[in-house]
């Protein structure tokens, strides 16, 4: 309502001179005005799109009131020839089946004036309601339209490639739940949050100003992270299986413990055991955390990048 006050002359005049009782500001009329809102921006985005080309983007999950929701974005080129990727809506579906799912989607179609035709692209999870070959949404889609070229989300990718890691090595998903529980005490509290986002720019600050880190676009964000590209990804994980990688790591460990107070260990002394620490184990510390640690999370990395990214 001030955004159409400071638009419209008119509207602010009869605003003013409203009674109270109907200045437009019930649930009611606020849903209305956003819904008109929204139609405005689809309809430009449609404008946008034309009788042109896009890809089509969805993922399902169940929002706090325990509704399954399906969110829908679309991934084209603008006329500067631009990438751009428009949410356009988030649907209610009572099933999360294929074929239910490609419904809501023919109805969504429909009502903002699309054609499956239209569509030369699908990005979706790897669930076999999504990704299945005979089955999944994206088999059905294809079925009518064999220019729609299904690809499996490489961020999802990167996350299972995480999650099987952590569910293999028993100190990766120990240091994974240990994450988890600090990031529920810290998101627990405003007040903590606050505190932590206030030191975390303090030191962000100081940082610049002594040149260990640099300025830039993309860089030192508070919520997000430059997109990895898979292939250098796997690439630097390579150099850190040689010795220069190894030795590379442990500077920037002995810097931040020096950095922070944190005892440091030797690691020529023998290897003790936690579980066990009358057991002698017959190596020292580096032996452990290179060999047995390290490299062994480095190898079922590359494995499981192998398995799940092609070269193409």
């Amino acid at each position: 309502m001030d955004y159409s006050i400071k638009q419209n002359d008119v509207v602010a005049k009869a605003f003013k001179n409203a009674p109270n009782n109907n200045q437009m500001l019930s649930p009611k009329i606020q849903r209305d005005i956003t819904e008109c809102f929204a139609k405005e921006v689809l309809g430009h985005v449609m404008k946008e799109i034309g009788n042109g080309v896009f890809s089509l983007l969805v993922d399902e999950c169940r929002d706090v009131s325990d509704k399954e929701q399906m969110a829908v974005v679309l991934r084209y080129l603008d006329k500067c020839g631009l990438v751009q990727e428009k949410f356009v809506g988030v649907v209610h579906v009572e099933e999360t089946t294929s074929s239910y799912l490609k419904s809501c989607i023919d109805l969504l179609f429909s009502q903002l004036g699309l054609n499956l035709e239209q569509v030369r692209g699908q990005g979706y999870d790897g669930a076999s309601n999504m990704s299945g070959e005979f089955n999944g949404l994206q088999a059905k889609i294809m079925n009518e339209n064999k220019s729609a070229y299904y690809v499996h989300c490489f961020a999802h990718k990167l996350n299972l490639v995480v999650v099987a890691i952590a569910k293999k090595i028993f100190e990766v998903g120990d240091f994974f739940d240990m994450v988890s529980v600090l990031l529920n005490v810290v998101g627990a509290s405003c007040k903590r949050k606050d505190q932590l986002r206030e030191h975390h720019q303090e030191e962000v600050r100081k940082a610049i100003g002594c040149g260990e880190i640099a300025t830039g676009t993309g860089l030192n964000q508070e919520l997000s992270l430059q997109r990895p590209d898979v292939e250098s990804t796997k690439r630097e994980l390579e150099k850190l299986r040689t010795n220069e990688g190894w030795d590379s790591l442990m500077r920037k460990v002995y810097c931040f413990c020096e950095k922070h107070d944190i005892p440091v260990l030797d690691m020529e002394d023998a290897y003790v055991n936690p579980k066990k620490p009358r057991q002698k184990t017959g190596i020292n510390n580096e032996h452990y955390y290179r060999v047995d640690c390290f490299f062994a999370v480095l190898d079922l990395l590359g494995e499981e990048f192998n398995d799940r990214f092609n070269e193409v």
